[in-house]
Formats: structure tokens, C-alpha cells, sequence
């Protein structure tokens, strides 16, 4: 399952990333459940290497840019039914389209943005604004370095039952 091969890939290679697949990826985000259907996410895809590489030069977040051939910015739209349900509807858009990229093959890093206000602005100052949405976070995608191994996090010490 796609689920255990996805891992944050912060190398890719050279390789350009498909229109298709980064088609798929967004498909596979706006799945995400929300609150009440609200669908707070926008979407903005990059794929000038230049602006990209440029972006990895802002700061230690940001370095895996540097090989990306591929950057999604995910925004929330502020003007929603549920906005304390926001972040949470993002997060599971997010991680569609990371679960999506692992099973097309590919390799992608999820790096946070939001509630970040510099890095919100700087987003904004790049990529412009779009009406009513706040960049949430960013997401480099590409084929990568090397191959990705199967990973396991379970834990059994962190599981509780109830009992009466």
C-alpha cells in the first residue's frame, strides 16, 4: 500500500514531472473529506525551475527545492462555512496529494507555511495573491534520488483501549 511507501523525498532527479500526474495529484487532494463539504483548498502549481530554486534560498525549510522539478502551494480559502475546521480539512488535502505522488512513483515533501505570516507573505510576494485564500503550505514533488523503502512508524505503546 502507498501508505506505508510514502516517506518526505527531499532529492529528486532531473526528470521533469508529468502534467498527468501532477493532474492526478490534485484529483486525489480535492478527495480530501471536509467539514460539511467545504472544500476550503485552492490550488497553484509551479513548474519554472528558476522561481523554484529561487524559493529554495529563503531558509532551511524551503531546501528541498533545490532538485524539485515541481512545487504545489496549497491555499485555504478564508471565506468558508467552518473555518474552525479549516486546518484540519488542509491537512488532509495535503496528505492526499502526498499518498497520490507516493503511488504515481513519485517523491514529495510536505513543507508548512501557514500560520507562518513570513513565510504566508513571502509566498504571497512570489506567487501573487489569490482572492480570499492564505497559502497553507507547499509541496515539492519530483522523481527521486533514490528508492524508496517500505517504512513502518508503528507503535504499540501509544495505543489505548478503553475499559470499563
Amino acid at each position: 500500500m502507498s501508505i506505508f511507501k510514502r516517506v518526505s523525498v527531499r532529492e529528486f532527479t532531473e526528470e521533469a514531472v508529468a502534467d498527468s500526474d501532477i493532474e492526478m495529484i490534485l484529483r486525489a487532494g480535492m478527495q480530501a473529506p471536509s467539514a460539511v463539504n467545504q472544500q476550503p483548498w485552492e490550488f497553484l502549481v509551479c513548474k519554472d525551475l528558476a522561481v523554484i530554486r529561487s524559493l529554495a534560498e529563503t531558509g532551511g525549510y524551503a531546501r528541498s527545492l533545490k532538485t524539485a522539478q515541481a512545487l504545489l502551494v496549497l491555499y485555504y480559502r478564508e471565506t468558508v462555512s467552518h473555518p474552525m475546521f479549516t486546518m484540519q480539512d488542509m491537512g488532509a488535502c495535503a496528505e492526499n496529494c502526498l499518498l497520490e505522488a507516493t503511488a504515481l512513483n513519485l517523491g514529495a515533501v510536505w513543507m508548512g507555511i501557514a500560520p507562518k505570516e513570513d513565510r504566508m507573505s513571502l509566498i504571497e510576494d512570489i506567487f501573487g495573491k489569490i482572492p480570499n485564500a492564505k497559502p497553507f503550505c507547499l509541496i515539492a514533488l519530483g522523481h527521486p534520488k533514490t528508492d524508496i523503502k517500505q517504512t513502518s512508524r508503528y507503535d504499540q505503546a501509544r495505543i489505548h483501549y478503553y475499559k470499563k
